[in-house]
């Protein structure tokens, strides 16, 4: 990417005048992973939980579920959105956050997670593994919300 010295000032001023709320925001649109342990987690998520007691987990796909999983009505406007704009949204990030993870981590194995209870959106991922996945792939339609995963 090439820029002149106007555009450098003008991106460096856009920095440094955009709070960390709209900053979040857009890393919904291109997230930002870190490998931390082990693990694969959203930065900003990461970030937000603090010091991880591993040992309080059942095992590696709860930690990095309870991590990773974003409630999409905490980045976009309660007031102003329906559920259904909401999942749709969700529905471009399940197409988004894959992507991205992949060309990032590509020998990776990943299972995305999409849910709707008519109230909250919440989209979740964490790194494939050998045991017990974090819901029971088979019998996703015996759950009360809607669910729809995806694995890369």
């Amino acid at each position: 990417m090439k820029e002149n010295k106007k555009m450098k000032a003008l991106m460096e001023k856009a920095k440094s005048k955009t709070d960390d709320e709209m900053k979040e925001f857009c890393q919904l649109f291109w997230p930002h992973f870190i490998e931390v342990d082990g693990y694969i987690f959203l930065a900003q998520e990461y970030k937000k939980a603090g010091k991880l007691d591993y040992e309080r987990f059942f095992d590696e796909i709860e930690v990095e579920s309870f991590v990773n999983h974003i409630h999409l009505q905490d980045y976009l406007d309660d007031d102003h959105l329906s559920v259904y704009e909401k999942l749709f949204i969700g529905m471009r990030l399940l197409e988004i956050w894959p992507c991205k993870i992949k060309m990032e981590y590509p020998l990776s194995h990943f299972v995305f997670i999409l849910t709707c209870d008519y109230e909250e959106v919440i989209l979740r991922f964490y790194k494939k593994r050998n045991g017990p996945s974090w819901l029971n792939e088979d019998r996703l339609d015996d759950y009360s919300e809607g669910i729809m995963m995806k694995e890369v």
